[in-house]
């Protein structure tokens, strides 16, 4: 469709040089009759091809927001409702294939771990592109984290290993679900130290309430682990204030009722 879109704009741009060529003509031969004619149809291209320019930036804008229901508004059933009608219309392998991995993180952070396994494997990796396969095997490997499922996880990180790095020439929100799988793996098999480190470095980052919810979270599991209850509380009562909708919320909610004083 894009290229469709694009073609059109570049012959209307054609049609632009043609009336301005030919208005130029009339006008040193005085033919004003005809040059109010030409300069008509020219405002008409203009107005279409603006319409059109218009149109496929306001469905990009819509498609560009939509992602920050997730990680910055920290509102995933929001998410999913609109994702959900999205994947009714939307036309094009690449952006479908994009809604289905989201629809598969917005399962994830309402704690549907299996469903949002279930939701990337209708995906073939081979045929998505470098980053969106990024966006793939990250989301893979937080479901199977949450699972608690670390041979299956493992698996993942040792198979497609060039997915889980930081890349300063990558999506911002990618880096950052990077850094929350990191954070995660480091987490589940034993380096608590590491683990408390990357979740506290997330916590600055005061704008993606979605992400900043999930490492307070994880930073008050560690702190009760260790016996630091009151801390531990805080953080947890911070996590659920921040994000109320995902399930680290509700998880936090069954940790402070256990840990109550």
């Amino acid at each position: 469709m894009t290229h469709i879109k694009g073609k059109v704009l570049k012959y209307m741009y054609l049609v632009y040089l043609v009336i301005l060529g030919g208005g130029l003509l009339l006008y040193f031969e005085q033919s004003r009759a005809l040059l109010v004619v030409v300069i008509f149809v020219g405002f008409l291209s203009f107005i279409f091809s603006y319409l059109v320019d218009f149109k496929a930036n306001i469905r990009k804008t819509r498609f560009s927001y939509m992602n920050f229901y997730l990680i910055q508004f920290g509102d995933p059933e929001t998410y999913l409702r609109e994702v959900e009608k999205d994947l009714q219309n939307v036309k094009g392998e690449f952006r479908r294939n994009i809604f289905i991995i989201n629809k598969a993180a917005c399962l994830s952070t309402l704690g549907k771990f299996q469903e949002a396994l279930d939701t990337l494997y209708f995906l073939k990796p081979e045929y998505l592109t470098k980053e969106i396969q990024t966006f793939y095997y990250n989301a893979l490997l937080s479901n199977y984290l949450l699972s608690n499922d670390i041979f299956m996880a493992e698996r993942i990180l040792k198979e497609n290993s060039i997915h889980f790095s930081i890349n300063p020439n990558q999506d911002i929100n990618l880096n950052l679900i990077v850094e929350i799988n990191q954070g995660m793996y480091e987490f589940y098999t034993g380096n608590i130290s590491n683990s408390k480190e990357i979740f506290q470095k997330l916590t600055e980052n005061k704008k993606k309430k979605g992400i900043r919810a999930f490492a307070l979270y994880f930073l008050g599991l560690i702190e009760l682990n260790e016996g630091n209850k009151i801390d531990g509380v805080k953080k947890l009562q911070k996590c659920i204030e921040i994000n109320k909708k995902s399930f680290v919320a509700r998880e936090a909610k069954k940790l402070i009722g256990i840990n109550k004083e």
